[in-house]
């Protein structure tokens, strides 16, 4: 009688630690489903952030490809709002202005006013999943047409200016110097479009004039009355219609 008590006592508790292991088992799996879902979704958001920043960058290099194209020959003149309408929304803000044509307006105005210019993307960070900030470096040579359309007041001096062969000192210390400048560009990003939606571009022109010129007084003189701002903008009250 107790042979068969102690045999069935001891096959309750061994049905019953069978059921704890079951279940211990069952819990085990589902956790290792809940952790594993979880891995997959953050490898899915790195998955999705790696193609943005994929492409965003291809599109920020590809951009400052043309662009060199595009101040280096005429040819792509006739193609270059097309390009930009490819990568950018219709509505892109750029710095203070808004759509497609305002950057090309930036562009042309480039050509207008500089020569030898050529523009280098340096380091790019994704400082959030819709934001790329690029450093760059541009480079331009000031040329006649720089001073008369640019810095106006340096050229209609006395007699000479451009109707004459005198311009100021000013001037004469300028003309034919090449600018290396640093700056950077942001790009803001559309994901659902994949389409560059703002467009902030800067570069530090003061520096290069400043080593130029070696005193304040006379930078500050050069940009008082410039059509372009000491950070490289184009101001455009003033501007002669291209």
């Amino acid at each position: 009688m107790k042979k068969t008590f102690r045999h069935r006592e001891y096959c309750r508790l061994n049905q019953e630690r069978q059921r704890k292991l079951e279940k211990k088992k069952e819990t085990d799996i589902q956790d290792a489903i809940a952790k594993l879902q979880c891995e997959i979704g953050k490898l899915s958001k790195k998955g999705k952030a790696a193609a943005t920043a994929t492409t965003i960058w291809a599109v920020v290099l590809e951009c400052s490809s043309y662009f060199n194209s595009y101040v280096s020959s005429d040819i792509l003149h006739a193609t270059a709002l097309t390009f930009l309408h490819g990568i950018m929304t219709p509505d892109v803000v750029i710095g203070s202005e808004f759509g497609v044509e305002a950057q090309l307006q930036i562009w042309k105005l480039f050509t207008f006013y500089f020569d030898d210019i050529h523009l280098e993307m340096t380091e790019m960070d994704m400082s959030t999943p819709h934001t790329l900030v690029a450093g760059t470096i541009l480079s331009v040579t000031i040329t006649s047409n720089t001073l008369v359309r640019a810095f106006p007041h340096l050229t209609n001096v006395g007699s000479g200016g451009t109707k004459g062969d005198k311009w100021s000192p000013l001037a004469n210390r300028l003309l034919g110097q090449k600018l290396v400048m640093r700056g950077s560009a942001l790009f803001g990003w559309n994901s659902a479009i994949n389409k560059v939606e703002r467009l902030d571009f800067h570069a530090d022109m003061m520096t290069p004039v400043t080593k130029l010129l070696g005193n304040v007084p006379d930078v500050a003189y050069v940009f008082s009355k410039a059509h372009v701002t000491p950070d490289c903008r184009f101001i455009r009250d003033g501007l002669i219609n291209i």
